[in-house]
This record gives C-alpha cells, structure tokens and sequence, in this order.
C-alpha cells in the first residue's frame, strides 16, 4: 500500500498491482501509474486535454455542455453515432474506441484501416478499423471517428448492463474535455 498525492489532493493506502505474464519469457507488464474512477472523479471538474498530455483539476466553465449518467462510478454521455444517438462509456483507459459488436449491424459502417495490437501479454494480431459519418457530442462533430468492433459480452456480465460503446483516447485528441460528475455533466471544446 502506497501514498499518492494527485492534482494536490492526498490519498492514502493505495493499492499497487504487479501483472506478470507467462509465455516463452517470464516478464512484467509496465504501467506507470493508472488511476481509478475513484480518484479521477474525486474532483468537482478534471479536464483531460490529451494532445497536450495534460490532466488537470478546473471549475472553469466551457460552451458545449451535455450531461452525463454515472453507472458504477463510470461517466456515461450520449453520443450521436451516425443516425442514432447511443450511451458511450467515457474511458481515459482505453486506447481505441469500441462499438459493441452485438450492435454493429443497426449502423452504417464503412471499413477504415489494419492495425497491429499487442496484449498485455506481448500476444499480436491485424484488427481491421471503422469509420462512423456524424459522429458528434452535443453540438460538435468529432474529427476523429475511428473504432474497433468488439464482443463486449464479458465486460457487460461484469458491469451488470449493456455496453453500446466504449469512447477511447483515440477519439478524445483533438478536443479538451472537462467532466463535473457531481454536477452530471460534461463539457467539450
């Protein structure tokens, strides 16, 4: 148990996992530091401005507000994903957006690029990518509008409710994006 002080606020005990892997090589994964939704919302306003690198506690208000649902400690927002509007789960963690793929069907979805990924455990396969048109968060269309299409199913049964989409860092780059859960709302520049 460690003690953690983030954007000047004290937490203490904090738990420190340590992943290890079995393949040919024994070896640890490497994560410099991942924080929960318990800290990450533990603020009256973080703002995430990815392209900067930047996470940073603000009260400053910014155009462009929707609201959000919190489920389990998660920030959920309505998301305007081609012709109909879905619950995505805001997600700092994930690296790509992701479409459940029980649901991939009911859009239309044009084939984007091949990608290479790797596992935690250094395991590596091609992942063919998508494009949404009119991909938008309230009033602003999202210049980035790439996904990945996977089976949720297990992440569903572990939550205890549907998943439609996972909004990933991928998506979050080109704005900044401030999150007031105690107010139930979200704000997008």
């Amino acid at each position: 148990m460690r003690d953690l002080t983030f954007l000047g606020k004290s937490y203490t005990d904090m738990h420190v996992i340590s992943v290890k892997s079995e393949t040919k090589e024994k070896y640890s994964v490497r994560s410099d530091l991942t924080l929960g939704t318990d800290v990450l919302y533990d603020f009256d306003g973080i703002c995430f401005d990815l392209k900067k690198n930047v996470i940073e506690s603000s009260n400053r208000e910014m155009n462009n507000k929707v609201n959000i649902e919190m489920k389990k400690g998660l920030a959920f927002f309505p998301l305007q994903f081609g012709n109909r509007e879905v619950s995505a789960l805001f997600d700092t963690g994930a690296g790509y957006s992701v479409l459940n793929k029980k649901y991939a069907k009911e859009f239309v979805i044009k084939r984007g690029r091949e990608l290479e990924v790797s596992d935690p455990a250094g395991g590596k396969r091609r992942v063919s990518t998508f494009i949404q048109k009119n991909t938008m968060v309230g009033n602003v269309e999202l210049n980035s509008n790439e996904f990945l299409i996977l089976d949720l199913s297990e992440i569903e049964v572990i939550l205890g409710f549907d998943l439609t989409f996972v909004f990933g860092v991928n998506m979050m780059l080109a704005r900044k994006w401030m999150l007031k859960p105690n107010k139930k709302e979200m704000m997008i520049t």
